[in-house]
């Protein structure tokens, strides 16, 4: 630098000395002396493209981006194929959030120079915040090929493969930034989420765990711990990992999201209610935000129905109204009699609550008049996945894709009546109903109330669940009611029945944590007071954590039950393990006022009785659906004291419950609730009726 500084005492106009010296200053970390240097150079000679270049750099790293984009531009305006100007304003575009105007500027980087490995690294980065996996691997591919020591090529590489379901691959790339790299937090951090998306948990706790000791002030390290622990089920470890991210990052929004899902899993809905609203008002246009909190409403004890149904139309108005102009008319020959294709779109299609009752209609759907086409959100496949697929005249793999192509993918196949799953649950792609790609659209089986959208015309229920004149205000959708119920369970491989039981009386619930409140606990109390000598038998994933349980225990401690009468078990992996619990159960009791569905249809298969209280909307109305179509009316209670009076009779009388258990199964495979000609039957009618009208419209 003294050199430098020497030339221009002798020369103190000549532009290129100040470049230099300003690159010298630049290097030694002096950037506000470099700064000056360059604009020195720049006011002598403003043609000198390098030293706009060079000051762009400099104001980057400070994180004046405006600035740098504006001497970035100026550069290429006096040196049009200036490549390296190109590709550091598409960098510092993308940190804006410009990915457009970033890509562009890449790509025309990479044309000028397509040996230019840093600009296919960043291109990378950029598709993948545009929603294109696929082009982003592609654009790193190219990147490490040109450099085979590129860490964040690999990083970026990584972070692709892993959005397009590539996890083997994806771990290997992040492996590799890793051993290039082992001091760089990222490469661990991002390690470990794929690792635990590919179900490696341990492994992917240690990554994030290594993370954290390189940088432990690295929120997104926190973060990724988070979501491995609550992955395995350690929700309070999880919601204090949650909790650091969001002490170092006031504004992350996405940590309390999922410290909400932690919370909720643990059934402290309050807690997590407000989590949900902190991270919706950080982050408003994030659908999937919000629809944890409309979803987080149907749980809560005494919820207004009328406040749950404003808030997905609330969802609706400032997610799905805004894609309105994206609509177009429908060319589908408004034929009414002729052979309907008809597209499912869900997350669930897997082993999954929702195939459950899904299958039994896709197989027995008539194919002489339904064309049944899957468009599966799925991530990870499984055999669930397969007979599915091979159940579906037409399957397509959408979890790489955006919502717009999806759409697009949509109309190109021509679907006349398409079929949501999921509404606002996990996987949930409602922006997809909203620019109505089909005709017809329709939500069913994996909701329990309204979606909120306008572009969903009608929503499968029952007269049971939803009855006529009580729930339509609120649904922004058409009700169909089906005459035979809005279910058909097809259980699957299962354990026989277990007739006989030795030992005391155990009552049981096997439902979602989330679902348990405490008014609901306070009844089951009365119960065990009223029952000597019983036992409930409580299982979850949440229980899986042993805070959650030493709370729970401590609930009923202070209610007057012995905690050796409170028996708590986590998730069993395998599906025999857990029905075979029920071998053990001798009364189920159903939650409030969100009911079970397949917990529900598993307690009966097994052959427990199930006590459940009628609410006055769909999710508390579903349990009334079930055993109203089995026949079991009488296992529906009207309130509290109905529900403590029912299951205390249905224990005091071990013969009546040894008759149940002995002929309960045989019961649902001759009752409606099992009858999946039936039931897709009267799905194919409605489907029909729908579609006539629709064809009737256009007249």
């Amino acid at each position: 630098m003294a050199a430098y500084r020497r030339s221009i005492s002798l020369q103190p106009d000549h532009a290129p000395t100040h470049g230099n010296l300003g690159n010298a200053l630049a290097m030694a970390g002096r950037t506000d002396e470099a700064i000056a240097a360059y604009r020195k150079a720049v006011a002598l000679d403003p043609a000198f493209a390098e030293a706009w270049f060079n000051l762009g750099n400099v104001l980057e790293l400070r994180d004046e981006f405006t600035e740098a984009i504006s001497n970035y531009r100026q550069a290429i305006r006096l040196r049009p194929a200036f490549f390296q100007a190109h590709g550091s304003l598409g960098a510092v575009l993308a940190k804006t959030g410009d990915y457009d105007g970033a890509k562009a500027a890449l790509e025309r980087a990479i044309e000028l120079e397509p040996r230019h490995a840093i600009s296919h690294c960043n291109l990378g980065h950029v598709l993948i915040q545009r929603g294109d996996p696929r082009g982003a691997v592609a654009a790193c591919e190219r990147a490490v090929r040109l450099q085979p020591d590129h860490y964040l090529a690999f990083l970026n590489l990584g972070i692709a493969l892993s959005k397009t379901g590539c996890q083997k691959d994806s771990i290997a790339a992040l492996r590799k930034a890793v051993e290039l790299q082992p001091g760089n937090p990222q490469a661990h951090v991002n390690l470990g989420a794929v690792l635990k998306d590919a179900g490696l948990l341990d492994e992917a706790v240690a990554a994030c765990e290594i993370a954290i000791r390189i940088a432990p002030e690295l929120p997104e390290a926190h973060f990724n711990l988070g979501n491995c622990l609550q992955r395995k089920g350690r929700l309070d470890d999880a919601v204090s990992a949650y909790r650091r991210a969001i002490t170092l990052r006031p504004r992350f929004a996405e940590a309390l999201a999922n410290l909400g899902n932690a919370l909720r899993h643990q059934g402290l809905l309050d807690e997590a209610e407000s989590a949900y609203r902190q991270s919706h008002q950080l982050k408003p246009d994030s659908a999937e935000i919000h629809s944890n909190l409309a979803y987080l409403l149907h749980y809560r004890a005494g919820a207004d129905p009328h406040e749950v149904a404003a808030e997905h139309l609330r969802w609706n108005k400032m997610h799905a109204r805004p894609l309105a102009p994206f609509v177009f008319p429908h060319g589908n020959p408004p034929n009414p009699e002729r052979k309907l294709r008809v597209g499912y779109l869900s997350a669930d299609f897997r082993e999954h609550s929702v195939a459950s009752f899904f299958i039994p209609l896709v197989e027995k759907h008539d194919r002489d008049f339904i064309e049944v086409h899957c468009y599966s959100n799925v991530r990870v496949p499984d055999a669930v996945t397969k007979r599915i697929r091979g159940l579906a005249d037409g399957w397509r793999d959408i979890a790489d894709l955006n919502d717009t192509e999806v759409a697009k993918l949509v109309r190109d196949d021509r679907i006349d009546i398409l079929v949501d799953l999921s509404g606002h649950t996990d996987g949930n792609r409602l922006l997809v109903f909203a620019r109505k790609p089909a005709p017809v659209q329709v939500t069913g089986l994996g909701y329990p109330g309204t979606t909120g959208l306008d572009f969903i015309d009608y929503r499968l229920t029952d007269a049971a669940s939803d009855p006529v004149g009580t729930t339509e205000r609120f649904h922004s959708e058409r009700l169909v009611r089906l005459p035979g119920g809005a279910w058909c369970y097809q259980p699957g491989e299962t354990p026989d029945v277990s007739i006989h039981r030795d030992g005391g009386i155990v009552f049981g619930c096997f439902n979602n944590f989330s679902k348990v409140t405490g008014p609901m606990l306070g009844i089951w109390c009365q119960i065990l007071h009223a029952t000597p000598g019983s036992i409930l038998l409580l299982k979850s994933f949440a229980l899986s954590d042993d805070s959650t349980n030493r709370r729970i225990r401590e609930f009923f401690r202070c209610a007057g039950i012995d905690p050796d009468r409170i028996e708590l078990l986590g998730h069993l992996p395998e599906r025999k393990s857990h029905l075979s619990l029920y071998s053990r159960v001798d009364v189920a009791l159903d939650t409030f006022p969100y009911h079970g569905t397949t917990t529900t249809c598993e307690a009966l298969w097994m052959g427990t009785p199930v006590i459940t209280m009628e609410g006055s909307v769909h999710a508390s109305r579903v349990g009334v659906s079930l055993l109203s179509q089995i026949g079991f009316a009488e296992w529906i209670a009207r309130c509290p004291v109905e529900y403590l009076q029912k299951a205390v009779a249905l224990a005091s009388d071990r013969s009546r419950l040894e008759g149940i258990r002995a002929a309960l199964r045989e019961r649902m495979k001759a009752s409606p609730l099992m009858g999946s000609a039936r039931f897709t039957r009267e799905v194919e009618d409605a489907y029909r009726d729908m579609w006539t009208k629709w064809c009737s419209s256009l007249e």
